[in-house]
């Protein structure tokens, strides 16, 4: 649905040497140069710029040749080719000064056309020879065309796009009637390929489009008074289709040319009154005349498709006249959805928002006296509907239409408008206005495209029909000028359309120095009475126009600048009243003006405006996807153009799909279109959700874009209409999850009885209960593509906030009992009501079987009371009439759908209910043999333990414990062998047993399962609380607890002898724990052995403690031979290791710096081959060249440093530790060798124990008077922290360079850097250095 309209038209006169106009014979033209080449009939050859409107050289040719048959630009050889009647062949150069002969052929020439590729010419001799030469003019082939054609006879040559074929049409004096004068030959042979098919007519005239999908012929049917027809060929020869022309009954069809897309078929036509042009288009196997050019009767016409550009056409009459129109596809609908489709004399008028009517059918048809060149079209909401249309015959037509919402009595009118009466001097203006828009109901705005050596170019003044007060005044430097009509339009008549009464005030004109692309109206004029539009100039630049201006205030208010000039342009209105300006040019460059290019390569774009006012701009691409974009927040338009390539390329460089929520969240913005070339055509805008796109065919498809469609549902929500909502998601299949999350689901839980009694129908219900998941859909698949949900005004109420309160964290269960609770309350009862309750039931997490078994089980006692019941087929037919209920079989197989039946199965045994079990298991198809003996067996039982059997078999042990203690003091021991198998039941059993004799032999053996468990301190307070004080030390001295050893030991009144020998071996077990501090407590308290005390404190690194033993013992010989010894001893051991720490830092930094140079230079090299560049391997050779400099970890791999270690048990933790923070050997060359040194130098780092065990190691050393000794200890460790540090902050830099240089934000660990360092406070202030000294 697209009309036809001129963007731009240029004027030109070709002029002899003596000024004055030439009568040209035929015309050629180089595209490339923008030449124009034309023969005048006195034999002369101009050459003609059309950039610059001037005669570049004149040659003057033989005047014997005759008169120039053919003309052709030869752009292999820049060479002009004139073929004459006489059957001469001249051959000129591009600058004119070579003029060559190139031969004559006998018997004249009657037609020539060059192949598509240059390489041959196809010439037609007066003797009915064809002659097919080379661009070296050698002779190819010669065939016979017609042996009786004269040189009078006519010859149409025409070649199909890739030169394969080529068509003859032989006509006039001489030519057979025995055969069809259509022919198709082969290019390579010259064989006849295929005869057209016989038909009743004589046809004139013959063109063969590019595609090769037609052959246009024009034909006339002898002795008949109606208008020519166009008949389209096959290759084959057979016919394909065939339309009438437009115009009058003397009709004559001069000659055919399609363009070069073949999307269009222009001809020349002439009448007794006028010659001109008529384009005609083809569309859903119909034939539209899209425009007719008039020209005067008494000038030879002739049209040039440009042969690159489609949409250009070269008009030039004999008397050297040259317009070059600037075609463009402009939409049929406007922003109202209405379509006025041009067809010729008629306009195709389809409301599309009341009725899609696929074209070429309409809903009403307006006939007018001539074809229609440009229309236009005002909704006033005051005064109807108004469209005005500029006809080719230089009138101007107004028809008057009723309110939009009563064209449905529209319906098959065929209404015939009229004319508005213009003066003689206005009609040559008004037909060649442009881009016609209205401003107001009373005015129209167009261009008009300035003619050179014109003395009456503007029209001014104020008259009614009579030439009374009409000046004509010239614009020297302006190329075109605006054209503002104003309108006498009378009082609206009630009949449906009307075209009379109205009559043209007064025209206004405002000069223009460059051409205008495009003129759109503002939909937010300045006010009530005056309209303004915006005007685009050629170089882009929008300025604005307002009615009744003048032409000195015009220019004044400057919009903006598109990058280029952009021929379809649209104003929106953003939320805010913005007036925002859209424009696609013609390289496909979707730009917003003034802000930024949101695609490159669109091909069509509407914008949609909902009833709240929020826009939204689709787009199709090159690339057959439809895009869906918000204007609700401008800053976001920046980054279309980005997001757009990430659209069209879904998949990433190893070829997987990437999934989250951003691809989701893009995908649901694009859609492909299921057709190449389709364009969208309109959106509907209001509540309607609509997308209307028109396919290559010319049908209309209609498709509901997500992006829209969630927006209407959003809108819905907003305003509490559930039912509108859930019509919107089950319509267009969007989840149904969206009307619980959007909001809230807590807020939706509050209003479920009203989203129930809203949607009314129990199908509808039980799909969003189907569909009801856990996840929050609006944060993930529809993030960001649903508006924020409004805040409410005031608060809720007190009950409201209550309710939301007591409502779980389980969004499944929660909205399922509220809409439970809902069907209950609005819902009557009937059948589906059950059914829906029991979905709700089933589906809920986790599912609440066992009410949904009790309320089966209620339907069930019904029954047997005699209610009546259906089953699930009658439930529909029976619906609200009558009362009964569902009856509990029907209501078991619903329930068996919807869960496994198994643990249906297992719920109705855990009801003990052996009936309702049967039930079950007979509906689930169980097994007959498998659950009959079962029931029976269970049925024999007595009830306690029945139900203990039914729970053990469940896993419902805390039931069954129950049930078994029912039975009384002969089953204990069964009740405590199942504590025991269960040892989650000792709490529950505990309880049971508190008042009886068994509450101890419960603790006892709950005491043995925690032995096992090895919760030895729990243990023992069990045997405490059964006094069993043997087992309670047991458990103590496991698990090396010594104070409660002692203790209980104290409780059980040992003898001397004994408690000495319990603490001999209790501190012997502490020692072999790895426990010498607590070995050493219990040495010097219970056996008083000093000597053994001070060394197992010094085993502990426990220093300053054994100095104060000695010291308290007064054994100044231990200080002496034993500590001072020890402590000196494990100096020197700490000085080596944190000097081969040292080493092994510096060791594993180098091998870092040389495996990252490595790296780094490799993705260099491989980025330089991507780019095409060249890198010097010389930098890769010396990186690599270190890797045989260094033993691929000899050192530190294995063993774990004793920097980090402690003393005893702590000692073999931090082994452990250490061994798991290195994660493993570290293999030189491997993928994971950078990141494997950056952990272990991590994991080098001295742990805060090792620390303290240093600083106490220092005091000792102080006090022993070794101030050297533990000054250079000291030393040492702050050097190899140093080390550490530096190292660590190196590669954490390093790791943060890459991250940045990737686009990633900062990892966690590079944050924590200066976190991990601990402060120095186990140094000793005594033994720093000075400052400025270096250690």
């Amino acid at each position: 649905m697209r009309n036809l309209v001129v963007i731009n038209e240029v004027h030109g006169v070709v002029e002899g040497d003596d000024d004055s106009k030439l009568q040209i014979a035929a015309a050629a033209v180089d595209v490339d140069n923008g030449l124009f080449f034309v023969v005048s009939q006195s034999s002369a050859l101009l050459c003609y710029s059309l950039s610059s409107s001037k005669v570049e050289w004149i040659v003057t040719l033989d005047e014997e040749g005759g008169p120039v048959v053919a003309m052709d630009w030869r752009v292999e050889v820049e060479s002009v080719v004139i073929g004459r009647s006489s059957g001469q062949v001249v051959e000129v150069s591009d600058s004119g000064q070579e003029v060559q002969e190139v031969g004559s052929l006998k018997g004249g020439l009657l037609a020539m056309a060059a192949s598509p590729d240059g390489e041959l010419l196809l010439l037609a001799t007066g003797f009915g020879q064809l002659l097919v030469m080379t661009q070296d003019w050698d002779l190819l082939y010669e065939v016979t065309l017609d042996e009786g054609l004269a040189a009078s006879g006519s010859v149409q040559l025409s070649w199909r796009g890739d030169g394969k074929y080529f068509a003859t049409l032989v006509t006039g004096s001489g030519a057979s009637t025995d055969s069809s004068p259509l022919k198709i030959w082969e290019r390579d042979t010259g064989a006849l390929y295929a005869s057209g098919e016989s038909i009743p007519y004589l046809q004139t005239a013959m063109s063969w489009c590019p595609s090769g999908a037609r052959i246009g012929t024009a034909c006339i049917q002898p002795n008949s008074t109606s208008q020519p027809l166009i008949m389209s060929f096959e290759k084959n020869g057979l016919k394909r289709d065939k339309f009438q022309l437009e115009g009058p009954l003397d009709t004559h069809v001069n000659y055919l040319k399609w363009n070069s897309n073949s999307e269009l078929l222009a001809m020349v036509i002439t009448t007794k009154d006028w010659t001109g042009v008529q384009i005609w288009s083809c569309s859903n196997f119909h034939w539209y005349l899209k425009q007719e050019l008039r020209f005067p009767s008494t000038d030879e016409l002739n049209v040039l498709w440009d042969p690159e550009d489609p949409m250009t056409l070269v008009c030039w009459t004999a008397s050297g006249t040259i317009r070059t129109l600037k075609l463009g596809w402009k939409s049929a609908v406007l922003d109202s959805s209405i379509a006025l489709v041009i067809n010729g004399l008629s306009l195709l008028v389809s409301p599309l928002s009341l009725a899609l009517i696929p074209p070429p059918m309409s809903l009403f048809t307006i006939t007018f006296q001539a074809p229609v060149q440009v229309v236009a079209f005002l909704q006033d909401h005051e005064r109807c509907c108004f469209i005005a249309a500029r006809l080719s015959d230089s009138t101007l037509s107004v028809v008057t239409l009723p309110e939009l919402n009563d064209w449905l009595d529209l319906d098959g009118i065929n209404h015939t408008a009229h004319s508005i009466s213009v003066l003689s001097d206005l009609k040559q203006s008004i037909s060649e206005l442009r881009h016609l828009t209205w401003l107001s109901s009373g005015a129209l705005l167009g261009a008009l495209s300035v003619q050179p050596g014109s003395d009456k170019v503007g029209i001014s003044g104020n008259f009614s029909g009579t030439q009374n007060g009409v000046f004509f005044q010239t614009y020297p430097g302006s190329k075109e000028i605006l054209v503002e009509v104003d309108l006498d339009m009378v009082a609206y008549n009630p009949s449906p359309i009307m075209s009379d009464g109205v009559q043209i005030q007064g025209v206004q004109e405002t000069p223009v120095k460059q051409a205008v692309i495009s003129i759109i109206k503002n939909k937010a004029p300045l006010s009530d009475q005056n309209g303004d539009a915006f005007v685009q100039l050629g170089d882009g630049s929008m300025l604005l126009y307002s009615e009744s201006q003048g032409a000195s205030q015009f220019g004044k208010t400057v919009i903006g600048k598109f990058a280029r000039p952009c021929p379809w342009t649209s104003v929106l209105q953003s939320e805010n009243g913005e007036t925002l300006l859209l424009g696609l040019d013609q390289k496909g460059s979707l730009e917003l003006l003034g802000r930024c290019v949101l695609c490159r390569d669109c091909s069509s774009f509407v914008v949609h405006t909902a009833a709240d006012s929020r826009s939204h701009l689709l787009y199709t691409t090159q690339r057959d996807s439809m895009h869906v974009v918000s204007l609700s927040d401008l800053s976001s338009l920046s980054e279309v153009q980005s997001k757009q390539e990430v659209n069209m390329k879904p998949e990433i460089s190893d070829g997987r799909k990437p999934k989250g929520v951003g691809f989701q969240e893009e995908n649901l913005k694009v859609r492909p279109l299921w057709e190449r070339g389709a364009r969208l055509v309109t959106a509907l805008g209001g509540h309607d959700v609509a997308v209307i796109v028109q396919t290559i065919r010319g049908n209309l498809e209609t498709v509901y874009p997500r992006g829209l469609v969630l927006g209407a549902i959003a809108e819905a929500l907003k305003k509490g209409d559930f039912r509108e909502a859930m019509g919107l998601t089950r319509r267009h299949h969007i989840n149904l999850n969206v009307l619980v999350d959007y909001g809230g689901w807590r807020n939706f839980c509050v209003k479920a009885s009203e989203f129930v009694k809203q949607v009314g129908k129990l199908n509808h219900i039980t799909e969003l209960v189907y569909a009801l998941n856990e996840e929050n859909i609006v944060e993930t698949t529809y993030k960001n593509l649903l508006p924020p949900f409004p805040e409410p005004l005031s608060p809720a109420d007190a009950a409201t906030e209550l309710m939301k309160s007591q409502f779980t964290a389980n969004k499944v269960q929660t909205v399922l009992k509220s809409l439970r609770l809902g069907v209950e309350k609005e819902i009557p009862v009937s059948p589906g009501k059950e059914l829906c309750i029991l979905a709700t039931l089933a589906k809920s997490r986790p599912p609440e079987l066992k009410e949904a078994l009790q309320r089966i089980k209620s339907l069930r006692e019904a029954e047997l009371q005699g209610e009546v019941a259906v089953e699930l087929e009658a439930v529909e037919e029976t619906g609200e009439k009558g009362k009964v209920i569902l009856s509990a079989e029907a209501a078991l197989k619903h329930l068996l759908w919807l869960s496994d039946a198994d643990i249906v199965f297992k719920e109705a045994l855990g009801l003990y209910d052996l009936h309702l079990a049967a039930m079950v298991a007979s509906h689930a198809q169980r097994d007959p043999k498998e659950f009959i003996p079962l029931l029976k067996e269970l049925e024999e039982m007595p009830p306690h333990l029945m139900q203990y059997s039914i729970d053990v078999r469940l896993g419902h042990y805390e039931s069954a414990l129950q049930n078994l203690a029912q039975g009384g003091e002969a089953n204990f021991n069964e009740c405590l062998q199942l504590m025991m198998d269960h040892a989650e039941l000792f709490p529950l059993g505990l309880h049971i047993f508190r008042e009886s004799k068994n509450r101890l032999p419960v603790l006892e053996a709950w005491g043995d399962h925690l032995m096992q468990q090895e919760k030895f301190e729990d243990a023992a307070a069990a045997y405490c609380s059964c006094n069993n004080l043997q087992k309670a030390l047991g458990s103590y001295r496991a698990g090396g607890l010594w104070r409660g050893v002692m203790t209980i030991a104290g409780r059980m009144n040992l003898s001397r002898e004994e408690w000495t020998s319990l603490a001999s071996d209790l501190g012997e077990e502490l020692q072999a724990m790895g426990m010498p501090a607590e070995a050493a407590c219990v040495a010097l308290e219970y056996i008083h052995d000093v000597d053994s005390g001070v060394r197992l404190l010094l085993e502990a690194r426990e220093w300053m403690e054994a100095v104060r033993v000695s010291s308290l013992y007064a054994r100044e010989d231990l200080l002496s031979s034993l500590i001072e010894s020890a402590a000196l001893e494990c100096a020197s051991a700490l000085i080596e290791e944190f000097t081969e720490g040292l080493d092994k830092v510096r060791k594993y930094l180098l091998r870092y710096q040389t495996v990252r140079q490595r790296r780094l230079a490799l993705a260099a090299k491989l980025k330089a081959e991507e780019d095409g560049e060249w890198v010097d391997d010389d930098t890769i050779s010396e990186a690599s060249s270190h890797l045989s400099s260094m033993s691929a970890y000899s050192h530190g791999t294995a063993a774990t440093s004793s920097v980090t270690t402690g003393s005893g048990r702590g000692r073999k933790q931090s082994v452990r530790s250490q061994k798991k923070v290195k994660g493993g050997r570290i293999r030189a060359g491997s993928a994971g060798e950078e990141g494997g040194l950056v952990d272990y130098i991590r994991g080098m780092a001295v742990s805060p124990r090792m620390l303290d065990e240093v600083r106490r190691l220092l005091s000792v050393l102080v006090l022993q008077g070794h101030y050297s000794v533990a000054h250079h200890v000291q030393s040492s460790l702050v050097a190899y922290q140093n080390d550490q540090k530096v190292a660590l902050e190196t590669m954490e830099k390093d790791a943060a360079d890459d991250n940045l240089q990737a686009g990633n934000p900062p990892s966690a660990s590079t944050a924590a850097v200066s976190k991990s360092s601990s402060p120095a406070i186990w140094r000793l202030a005594v033994l720093e250095p000075p400052d400025g000294v270096c250690i």
